[in-house]
């Protein structure tokens, strides 16, 4: 298998041809071009698919809010699979059960309980069962994604890393955009159905469908030789990660890990729910029932990918920690109190609700950029055996943002502080 050693590779990766680096001397040994590409575009699709359910509930919320209007959803259903991310997630780890499973189990079943919450949620339509879907979403989607970010760290290379956040932005840009066309559609044909429901329903539709497939993109990600050593490395490995302490590896890559938090704790904290409750006048006054989804949700998910999308250029990868660590302060003391501003307040008028779009589309730029780079550093960070480990740690600091953000949006909603 020495071989098949990565440890002096290193790729940058292009969205038009994600594994080109700087010359013939940046591909590892026996993985050329070609099949360099396959794994980065295999990687972006499962990441894609995962992410997909994630990114339909959110687009989704508005006609759950319609539908359950007592319930909180527009808050609480983010803050359910938030949550159950995280702990998941922080089980998973201390418990050694994700080891224990291996990474085809946790992804295999993790599509089969995608497709099973599908039925579930086109079959029943009560408040109570929807949260509880959220809530098995969240596990679902921990199973599922530390794995991945798990065997791209893995890699000497941050391009996998980077295909796994590209995937990510992808999901929450086609689905808005999807919502988008299928609403427009309905209005062109004058059609008196629910477009919020039509949407909400071809989603989950094509959740079940991806779900589906990713299986078969995973096992054919697995027939790569350099896949199956690092999957076999980790297996050979695992003995190793249970008997040691996540503290000496946390202790190197806590920068990373602190920005990836307070990053994604800023930006769930702000979007989607404190985005949506703006009452939207002048130029946006007419688009009063788009405004939450798809503008809002619109303007974040373009924004990110965007963001995910910049490390493919060198300057980029170029940003070290201090430099991330700086972006991110600075995203924490402006972004809060402008959205608030925006949302609770006239003092910007009539157009408050077209700027609050621009902010939130800025926002997410920075967040796309600082959360990618800083997962793709963290991994690189520390000695190739202890890679997964932090790949591991760096993904649980992002599920806690997500879970922090959301949970304060929340209680703040229901303090009506916001």
């Amino acid at each position: 298998m020495d071989d098949l050693n990565l440890e002096d590779a290193h790729l940058l990766a292009t969205l038009s041809d994600p594994t080109v680096g700087s010359s013939d001397d940046a591909i590892p040994p026996n993985l050329d071009k070609k099949e360099a590409r396959l794994i980065y575009w295999c990687m972006f699709y499962l990441s894609m698919s995962v992410l997909w359910s994630y990114q339909s509930l959110i687009s989704a919320q508005h006609y759950y809010s319609t539908q359950f209007p007592d319930a909180g959803l527009a808050f609480w259903g983010i803050v359910a699979v938030g949550s159950t991310m995280f702990f998941s997630h922080v089980g998973l780890m201390m418990t050694g059960l994700g080891n224990s499973l291996g990474f085809t189990k946790c992804m295999v079943s993790s599509f089969c309980g995608f497709v099973v919450i599908g039925v579930i949620l086109v079959v029943y339509q009560k408040a109570s069962i929807i949260i509880g879907a959220f809530a098995i979403v969240g596990i679902l989607l921990s199973l599922a994604t530390s794995p991945l970010y798990a065997l791209a760290g893995l890699f000497s290379t941050p391009t996998f890393t980077q295909a796994v956040n590209a995937g990510n932005g992808a999901a929450g840009f086609l689905n808005v955009t999807a919502e988008t066309v299928i609403r427009l559609i309905l209005l062109k044909i004058s059609a008196r159905t629910n477009s919020t429901l039509v949407s909400f329903q071809l989603f989950i539709a094509l959740m079940m469908v991806l779900s589906l497939t990713s299986i078969g993109v995973w096992f054919y990600l697995l027939s790569f030789p350099v896949v199956r050593y690092y999957q076999e490395l980790s297996a050979s490995q695992m003995q190793l990660r249970e008997s040691s302490s996540v503290w000496p590896v946390a202790k190197q890559i806590w920068a990373s890990a602190l920005i990836n938090f307070v990053t994604l704790f800023v930006s769930l904290l702000l979007w989607p729910g404190l985005g949506c409750t703006l009452t939207p006048k002048g130029a946006l006054k007419d688009l009063a029932p788009w405004y939450c989804s798809p503008i809002i949700v619109a303007s974040f998910n373009y924004g990110d990918l965007i963001g995910r999308a910049l490390p493919n250029l060198k300057w980029f990868t170029k940003l070290k920690t201090r430099a991330l660590g700086t972006l991110t302060v600075l995203r924490a003391l402006i972004l809060p109190p402008l959205v608030y501003l925006l949302c609770r307040t006239d003092i910007f008028g009539p157009n408050s609700a077209l700027i609050l779009v621009a902010v939130l589309a800025l926002g997410a730029i920075s967040n796309g950029l600082v959360c990618t780079i800083s997962m793709m550093n963290g991994p690189l960070m520390v000695a190739p055996h202890d890679r997964e480990t932090a790949a591991y740690i760096m993904t649980a600091a992002l599920f806690a943002g997500i879970a922090g953000g959301s949970t304060l949006s929340a209680v703040l909603d229901s303090l009506h502080l916001i």
